[in-house]
């Protein structure tokens, strides 16, 4: 239970860090000058980047490595509709 929470939380912070941060504002412009839309837009926003941090965190993490299919998505799913959960509490 402890490691779905560690995992919930990290996954929410990455993906805060990504779409949000004043640290990263820098990268952000500069992606959007490369003129990728799709790029552009999947780092603005909190479900698209959770999903993919989520799957990179179950592939990375000792306790969550996975090399399945199925978990990986699965794991992804789970973390892209928490951090759209806690977005919508927050908002």
């Amino acid at each position: 239970m402890i490691q779905l929470i560690i995992y919930l939380l990290l996954s929410y912070g990455l993906t805060k860090l990504i779409t949000d941060s004043v640290i990263l504002n820098s990268i952000r412009k500069l992606i959007d000058k490369l003129n990728n839309k799709t790029l552009s837009e999947g780092i603005r926003c909190g479900q698209c980047s959770g999903f993919y941090i989520g799957m990179l965190i179950t592939f990375l993490l000792p306790y969550t490595s996975s090399y399945l299919i199925l978990d990986i998505f699965i794991s992804a799913c789970i973390s892209s509709g928490f951090n759209l959960l806690i977005n919508k509490i927050i908002k």
